[in-house]
């Protein structure tokens, strides 16, 4: 479903849009469920404020004459540690986009609320929508790139468009 583009004249078109995910409860019901998008300094601050793992050291090589760790990123709790930042960053997207009343004196409060509260079937759902309004999918990438060619250019090598045969060149 494409729409006429609009053109970007002040900040405010490329800034805060809000939408309505509908998503579907357990019980059969539908929700509607505001959200919206979060700037990226808004990302990069919910990003910071998580305490990222760092993989433990396996061994040490000389590489060049320096000695250089190698790290050893398929450690199970590594792995368990950095699945559990990430989960926190959803988290913190999803208390920050979702738009709805959380019960609490302070931001920390309500997202720990929000956090406990929210059902696994939601925080799926709610998860997907806000990837598709954070994430560019392929398809709009592809879209975009595709606006930078000049008007009336046919296609470029390996978007499907015919091309000339090699044979017949020589």
């Amino acid at each position: 479903m494409s729409q006429e583009p609009i053109h970007a004249t002040t900040l405010d078109d490329l800034s805060d849009v809000y939408v309505v995910a509908t998503i579907p409860r357990p019980d059969g019901r539908r929700i509607d469920v505001s959200m919206r998008t979060l700037s990226s300094e808004e990302v990069w601050s919910i990003r910071r404020a998580i305490k990222w793992p760092k993989p433990p050291i396996r061994d040490f090589a000389r590489v060049g004459g320096a000695v250089t760790p190698q790290y050893d990123y398929e450690n199970e709790d590594y792995r368990n540690a950095l699945d559990d930042a990430n989960r926190e960053l959803a988290f913190g997207i999803l208390f920050a986009s979702v738009q709805i009343e959380t019960p609490g004196e302070t931001v920390e409060e309500r997202r720990a609320e929000f956090k406990r509260r929210l059902g696994q079937w939601a925080f799926n759902h709610l998860l997907e929508k806000s990837n598709q309004i954070h994430i560019p999918q392929a398809s709009e990438v592809a879209e975009i790139a595709a606006s930078f060619r000049p008007d009336g250019a046919s296609g470029a090598p390996g978007d499907d468009g015919a091309q000339p045969d090699a044979e017949a060149l020589a």
